[in-house]
């Protein structure tokens, strides 16, 4: 039963979609799992109200991007249009100093 809800879901999340959530909810929307500069862009340009750099824990994926990683360009493409929020790649203070500093 499981198998077939999940089969049926929808599996890649469109920034049409996006808007559409948006719209319905009268929410503000944060997109979430980005990792690449593009996508944050295209977020931006549907609503997104913040960009959530993340790759949802990526432990399954050893050569994956950390979050910290990708940071830099996708700070980039932001370009403070909206406020970025990252995950993982925190490990001390200074780490914090660095992210603080990539977002400049």
């Amino acid at each position: 039963m499981a198998a077939e809800i999940y089969a049926q879901a929808k599996q890649a999340f469109t920034p049409a979609d996006s808007a559409y959530v948006k719209k319905l909810s009268g929410l503000p929307a944060i997109a979430k799992g980005v990792q690449f500069p593009e996508d944050a862009d295209k977020a931006i340009k549907s609503g997104a109200a913040a960009i959530w750099v993340s790759n949802h824990g990526g432990r399954q994926l050893d050569s994956g991007p950390s979050s910290f990683e990708v940071l830099p360009a996708i700070s980039k493409v932001v370009n403070k249009r909206v406020p970025i929020i990252f995950d993982s790649g925190v490990r001390r203070g200074f780490h914090v100093f660095k992210a603080l500093a990539m977002r400049c």
